[in-house]
């Protein structure tokens, strides 16, 4: 932890560095300098609206913010500063998490039916309080009540 009183910020030289340091050790590759850029001034807490071309990793942006959140959390003394994130943080996005290594529960109709009919049942919900999920994927035809 620091001992600076000014709290550490992501958008800088530095926090820019543990960003690409901890995307790339995850995802085997260094993101684009873009998305690394658009991260670190969501972890500051400011908002980020992003508009790219199809297929430019706009994507990338939700991937790598929950990648460095989780790994802030795993390992807080890696950062110079203060954490303040949630102790389980979860994104309801598409399967593209899945390829980057996050894990995911899927609820959909089939998915429900399966956990209504599993002895015991299975209730979904409860289900993806996991700490270890960190992607939930519905399908807009998912029935939302309790499973």
């Amino acid at each position: 932890m620091s001992s600076n009183s000014h709290p550490f910020k992501f958008a800088s030289a530095d926090g820019n560095q543990l960003c690409h340091r901890f995307a790339k050790d995850k995802l085997g590759f260094d993101p684009h300098d873009y998305v690394i850029e658009g991260v670190c001034h969501t972890l500051d807490g400011e908002d980020l609206l992003a508009i790219t071309p199809t297929g430019s990793g706009k994507t990338s942006f939700m991937i790598v913010y929950l990648i460095i959140m989780c790994t802030l959390l795993k390992r807080p003394r890696d950062c110079p500063g203060t954490i303040h994130y949630p102790k389980n943080p979860v994104m309801i996005v598409e399967p593209k998490f899945m390829k980057a290594g996050l894990s995911a529960l899927i609820i959909n109709s089939d998915t429900v039916d399966i956990a209504r009919q599993s002895r015991p049942s299975v209730n979904l919900w409860e289900a993806a309080a996991i700490p270890s999920v960190r992607v939930i994927i519905l399908s807009p035809v998912a029935e939302l009540g309790s499973t």
